[in-house]
């Protein structure tokens, strides 16, 4: 049994179970019910300390999923450290977090890898890659009965993640994890103003409006806007701030958002 370890824990997010647990459950609990059942949805990947509680709001919906389910989680999440020409699931068992381990479905993974060429199987582009760790403590405490598909892309077209999309969400009990910050590095003002596209693209799953946004995640978060259109789905956004919102620097800041898909009165 082979385990992916925490790269970034400490740095990004408490490395202690209790300070990580709190941080977490009061980020979720703390954010609003919006009261819809998501299928898909969009979480900031920096710091807990700068996009944390904006990450509360996206997992916070997963509570409204059905407690005696068992989910099957395809985390989506561009690549910073590791060139892609593709995209690259993880052959490895689990994940850790300092909360504990979590289940890679691995069947699922290498019917995936199997399907689409695009797909690749390997640890390296994940041993040392923030955009899905980041996102597993929320996971952890939102759901109670899951096991994930984790992914990471990098110079792959939104349609080819549309079609991963299409063939991963078969039923309700799956869902999926888009893992994006917004804009980087521009003054708060400018910021808000490249955001402003992003959110307008998701809001009204607009791809004219994507083309503007400046999002890490733009090729995932376009291909939800287009299997939400092909499916019906609803969109929401749910907080957006800056780093200069919680800094007070508003110099230079990333935008971060959260957002969900979903259909109505599931």
């Amino acid at each position: 049994m082979s385990a992916r370890h925490p790269a970034v824990a400490g740095m990004f997010y408490p490395e202690e179970e209790d300070k990580l647990t709190q941080f977490a459950r009061y980020a979720i609990d703390s954010s609003p019910n919006m009261g819809e059942k998501p299928s898909i949805i969009i979480s900031p990947h920096a710091g807990f300390v700068y996009s944390g509680y904006t990450a509360g709001y996206a997992f916070r919906q997963l509570q409204n999923l059905d407690s005696d389910r068992e989910y099957k989680v395809l985390i989506m999440g561009p690549s910073h450290r590791v060139y892609l020409d593709s995209a690259a699931l993880s052959p490895d068992d689990s994940f850790e977090t300092p909360i504990g381990s979590i289940k890679v479905d691995t069947d699922e993974s290498q019917r995936l890898a199997n399907k689409f060429s695009s797909i690749i199987s390997s640890a390296i582009p994940h041993k040392l890659e923030h955009s899905l760790e980041v996102q597993l403590p929320f996971l952890q405490l939102a759901l109670k009965n899951f096991s994930i598909v984790p992914l990471v892309y990098g110079n792959i077209a939104d349609e080819e993640l549309f079609k991963i999309l299409e063939e991963f969400l078969l039923d309700d009990s799956r869902i999926v994890i888009i893992s994006s910050d917004l804009s980087h590095y521009y003054p708060q003002k400018e910021a808000i103003a490249i955001d402003s596209y992003c959110i307008k693209g998701v809001e009204g799953l607009d791809l004219e409006a994507m083309a503007v946004c400046q999002a890490c995640g733009k090729p995932a978060i376009s291909a939800a806007i287009k299997y939400a259109l092909k499916h019906n789905l609803k969109s929401k956004t749910l907080d957006y701030k800056t780093s200069g919102d919680t800094t007070g620097d508003k110099d230079s800041v990333v935008g971060y958002g959260s957002f969900m898909f979903y259909k109505e009165g599931q």
